[in-house]
């Protein structure tokens, strides 16, 4: 059980935007996985010199569980947000907590992508990320419009 119910904001939020990168993640590498490994198996090939050919079955696990994954990762990350959440929201209000959780996921999901490049990779998280932050959002907003109602 969840004792806060920031956390499990978080975990909602979590899970609804690793559903939806997850989805998104299937969508655009499963139908090429071929040409996925293919390229998967060159790049290191050229980068380190390892022919790892011989591990395509594993590659291609990798790929199909990859929004699983996905999934799970965001869970956990949801569930980090959301107590980060709750600290700045009682100390600086619920506004201020939103906008610095929106903040740092995005720092620790799309930033570091678009810094080595990866832009593909960074709207990939760019989905899950503003899922999150709208979900996040939406959660809140219910919750505390059912008390302003009560």
């Amino acid at each position: 059980m969840v004792e806060s119910r920031y956390v499990l904001f978080g975990l909602i939020a979590g899970a609804i935007a690793g559903i939806a990168q997850g989805i998104y993640t299937a969508i655009r590498y499963i139908p090429k996985v071929d040409e996925v490994i293919r390229e998967s198996i060159a790049m290191i090939k050229n980068l380190y010199g390892l022919d790892i050919s011989s591990f395509e079955g594993i590659i291609r696990l990798a790929i199909y569980i990859s929004p699983l994954i996905i999934v799970i990762m965001m869970l956990i990350i949801g569930a980090l947000l959301g107590a980060l959440y709750e600290f700045i929201s009682k100390k600086y209000g619920i506004k201020v907590g939103l906008f610095i959780t929106s903040l740092v996921i995005m720092l620790i999901l799309v930033i570091p992508n678009i810094a080595v490049h990866s832009y593909e990779k960074a709207l990939e998280n760019l989905v899950g990320s503003m899922t999150y932050i709208i979900a996040l959002s939406l959660l809140t907003a219910k919750y505390y419009r059912s008390l302003i109602r009560s």
